[in-house]
């Protein structure tokens, strides 16, 4: 998932759900000079994900804090990139309606990233048809599946194919019109991808944040 987020040197990532920090210990390892923020509300989460975080000797560079995705604690455009996994499933527990707590959730993560910034995220089938139906992501048109080693490629928003270094860009295809969402306005949807979890199949969704001015 990370591979997906533009990381770069001196990039801030963000996982304000990062459960037992699967995500960001891998990201760490990958992309030695940036610096990573896992948040979780969960305080059995929390002590789980220190104590990989520990053993991994990453102290120095993954910054754990006990918050809700819902109010993030930091300032407006302050990350570079959030990558997130979205509860579902039966290995997770939450008294949390998590369908009924995306457009929030999403909306919190519009507001802490920078413009420019990439926000993927990992969903249910179900979460990533619902995702796209109140963000008004309606112009879509089916595609082959991308050689990508991280995920098979289903949909792509309106978009021209380009591969660079093996794996597949997307740009904005300029005739097309699509509607523009009014929860997160900011967010462009530039690829979707299916991933194989075994038993289920997930979908990853990666968005940039763009100017409105």
């Amino acid at each position: 998932m990370a591979s997906l987020a533009g990381i770069k040197p001196g990039c801030l990532v963000l996982d304000p759900m990062c459960g037992v920090g699967t995500i960001l210990l891998e990201a760490a390892k990958e992309w030695q000079n940036a610096f990573f923020l896992g948040f979780d509300n969960d305080e059995l989460q929390l002590k789980r994900v220190q104590e990989n975080v520990r053993f991994a000797d990453l102290m120095n560079r993954i910054e754990l804090i006990k918050a809700s995705v819902m109010e993030i604690p930091l300032p407006s455009s302050s990350v570079d990139a959030i990558v997130c996994d979205i509860p579902f499933g039966r290995k997770y527990c939450s008294n949390t309606d998590i369908r009924a707590a995306l457009p929030a959730i999403v909306k919190e993560m519009e507001r802490v990233l920078r413009t420019e910034g990439n926000l993927v995220l990992l969903l249910s089938p179900q979460l990533s048809v619902f995702l796209k139906k109140i963000l008004g992501q309606d112009c879509w048109l089916n595609r082959r599946p991308a050689a990508d080693s991280l995920a098979e490629r289903v949909e792509v928003q309106c978009a021209e194919e380009v591969t660079v270094k093996g794996v597949t860009e997307e740009k904005t295809n300029p005739n097309c019109s699509s509607a523009t969402s009014q929860l997160c306005p900011s967010l462009v949807l530039n690829g979707t991808y299916r991933l194989s979890l075994g038993a289920t199949d997930a979908l990853i969704h990666r968005y940039k944040k763009v100017s409105l001015t």
